[in-house]
C-alpha cells in the first residue's frame, strides 16, 4: 500500500501506520487483500462540509491501471475535524471495496468495537496531525 499523494493536513507516514494496522485487523476475517502491496491511495483535505468521505473501486483494477496507471485505487477526504475512529472506519469501509464487496455485502463501519478500541490505544489523533494542529 502505498499513499501516492496527501494534501490533508495528517501527516503520511502516520497514516500509513494506521491504514497498515486497519489492514491488519480485517485481514484476520478477510485474508490479506491479494493486491495490498500495490494499493494506491490519495488522500485528501476536506474543504467542504464536516463529513469526511471516500471513494473505492471494487476489487482489484490491475488491467484497468494500464490505462489510468497513475490515477490511485482509493480516495479519502479528511479534515482536522474527523475523528480518530471515523478515519479508521472510512478506511475499513474503502478497503472492503477493494477486497471486491459491494454496500449490500456489508456494514457501512466494518470494524468492530474491539478494534476501535485497539486503534485508540495505539494511535493518538494529535499524533496524527503532527502535533500542530488544535482540534
Amino acid at each position: 500500500m502505498k499513499i501516492i499523494k496527501n494534501t490533508s493536513l495528517y501527516d503520511t507516514k502516520k497514516l500509513k501506520g494506521l491504514f497498515c494496522h486497519v489492514h491488519s485487523q480485517l485481514s484476520k476475517y478477510e485474508g490479506r487483500l491479494p493486491h495490498w502491496k500495490s494499493l494506491k491511495i490519495q488522500v485528501m483535505d476536506k474543504v467542504q462540509g464536516r463529513h469526511a468521505s471516500g471513494c473505492a473501486y471494487v476489487g482489484n483494477v490491475e488491467r484497468q491501471r494500464k490505462r489510468f496507471h497513475k490515477l490511485p485505487d482509493m480516495w479519502l477526504s479528511l479534515n482536522k475535524e474527523t475523528s480518530l475512529e471515523r478515519i479508521a472506519q472510512l478506511f475499513g469501509h474503502e478497503l472492503m471495496h477493494s477486497y471486491g464487496y459491494k454496500h449490500s455485502q456489508y456494514r457501512t463501519d466494518p470494524l468492530e468495537p474491539h478494534h476501535i478500541v485497539e486503534i485508540e490505544a495505539k494511535f493518538d489523533k494529535t499524533t496524527l496531525l503532527g502535533g500542530k494542529y488544535e482540534y
